[in-house]
C-alpha cells in the first residue's frame, strides 16, 4: 500500500521524501523493495534506526503484558519517526498508504490505540527494564502539537482507484518489487504476530478482516474467502523457524 503510494505520488509529479522506521526487523525482500522502488522513482529517501536495545526492551514489555497489542511499540514509533521528520523538514503533508479498500474493516476489540502513551508507559514501567529517553514515542499531546504546527496526514489511496491486485501487478512490472508472501511479512515480527500469535492465544483471525474488507470491495468472492479460511493463517514448519529465530533475536528461550 505504502508503495503504491510512493508511486501514484511519483506519477502526480510531487516532491515526495520517502520516511523509513527501521525497528531490525525488516525483512531481506523489504529491504531490496525499498531501495529498489527509492531508485528507479528517483525519490528522497530517509531512514530513520530505532535504537534496537530500547526497542527490544518495549517489545518484550508487551510480550510479557500478555496483550494483543504486542505491534504498539511499532505502530507508535512509525507516528513519532514520520511526524518528527515531517517537522524538522516542514512538511505539512504526510501520506500515508492506508485506505479503505483493503483496511476499512477491523473490530475496536482487536487492537488499543497506539496513540495512548500513558498505556505504552504502564505496561513498560511493569515489564520492562531500559530507560525510554530519546525513544520517538508519540502521543495524543504530539498528535495536537503537530496539528496545530499545520501537518496533515492524507490517505491516498482513498482518493484514487486502487485494486491490491492490480497495485501489485503494475508494482511488480514497473518497479521490480516483490511479494513478501503474506499481509505484513514485510516485517518478520509483524508477520508472525498477526499470523500465528494471534490466531493461537487470543483467537484473532485477522483475515476475517481482511478478506471482509476485500468482499465489500469486489476483490474476493465470499466462498473463495470462506475457502481460505478453512485453513490455519500459517504455516507449521515455517513457523517453528519464526519461532527460534524471533527468541533468539530477542534473546528469550523459546521455550
Amino acid at each position: 500500500d505504502s508503495t503504491y503510494a510512493a508511486y501514484t505520488l511519483k506519477d502526480l509529479g510531487l516532491r515526495t521524501l520517502c520516511v523509513h522506521m527501521d525497528n531490525g526487523w525488516d525483512s531481506e525482500i523489504s529491504v531490496k523493495n525499498i531501495k529498489r522502488v527509492v531508485s528507479k522513482l528517483g525519490i528522497d529517501y530517509e531512514s530513520h534506526v530505532l535504537d534496537w536495545e530500547r526497542f527490544k526492551d518495549l517489545q518484550l514489555s508487551f510480550l510479557r503484558a500478555s496483550v494483543p497489542e504486542a505491534e504498539t511499540p511499532t505502530d507508535n514509533a512509525i507516528q513519532g519517526v514520520v511526524f518528527g521528520s515531517a517537522h524538522k523538514h516542514n512538511i505539512k503533508f504526510i501520506v500515508s498508504g492506508g485506505n479503505f479498500a483493503t483496511e476499512g474493516i477491523l473490530p475496536k476489540s482487536w487492537h488499543y490505540d497506539a496513540k495512548d502513551v500513558r498505556y505504552l508507559k504502564a505496561i513498560h514501567s511493569r515489564f520492562g527494564t531500559h530507560d525510554l529517553s530519546g525513544f520517538p514515542l508519540f502521543g495524543y499531546r504530539d498528535w495536537i502539537y503537530y496539528k496545530l504546527k499545520g501537518i496533515r496526514t492524507v490517505y491516498l489511496l482513498n482518493y484514487v482507484p486502487y485494486s491490491k491486485k492490480l497495485a501489485m501487478e503494475a508494482l511488480e512490472r514497473k518497479l521490480g518489487w516483490q511479494y513478501y508472501g503474506g499481509k505484513h511479512y514485510e516485517s518478520k515480527y509483524t508477520g508472525f504476530i498477526q499470523s500465528y500469535l494471534l490466531f493461537e492465544k487470543f483467537k484473532i483471525d485477522y483475515r476475517l478482516a481482511t478478506l471482509s474488507t476485500q468482499i465489500c470491495a469486489g476483490e474476493v468472492s465470499r466462498l473463495d474467502a470462506l475457502a481460505e479460511l478453512t485453513v490455519k493463517p500459517y504455516n507449521d514448519e515455517k513457523t517453528e523457524q519464526e519461532k527460534l529465530y524471533l527468541c533468539r533475536k530477542l534473546g528469550i528461550s523459546p521455550l
